[in-house]
């Protein structure tokens, strides 16, 4: 059934991703990530997933048939093949779910200081924040409101 909300499946799924980390009892949602690389036509995330999928199950004296070639990562880890994993699906976001841009203001009522950051990323989708500080904060101004 398709209910045309892709963006919001990816974004959860992406979210728990991030939070899961690295370990073997989150393989299904690995498996995810490389079908949605795949769909996506994100083939270096879709080979690097399979390749993390293959050790971690090789690891636990499982089988696992990827399908892409995986030559040119025969000497990753599985941890080394979820760093370059999450490295790839951080660096290419916009490639999985939309993008929003916008500018943040902190205030501070108690010590009337208001901080606002220029060229913050704020990645969402359906008002489901996934992260504020996607790439370093370019300046910070801070402003004395006293």
């Amino acid at each position: 059934m398709n209910t045309n909300r892709e963006d919001d499946a990816y974004t959860l799924l992406i979210d728990k991703f991030f939070k899961g980390g690295f370990d073997y009892k989150n393989i299904e949602d690995y498996k995810k990530i490389s079908a949605m690389a795949k769909a996506k036509g994100q083939d270096k995330a879709h080979a690097l997933a399979e390749c993390l999928i293959k050790k971690l199950e090789e690891e636990n004296g499982k089988t696992y048939e990827a399908d892409a070639d995986l030559a040119d990562y025969a000497d990753l880890t599985a941890s080394d093949a979820f760093d370059r994993v999450y490295s790839e699906v951080v660096y290419h976001l916009e490639n999985y779910i939309t993008r929003h841009e916008g500018k943040v203001v902190f205030y501070n009522h108690d010590k009337n200081l208001v901080v606002s950051s220029r060229m913050v990323k704020k990645t969402y989708s359906s008002d489901r924040l996934i992260s504020l500080m996607m790439k370093k904060l370019k300046s910070m101004t801070l402003l004395n409101t006293a």
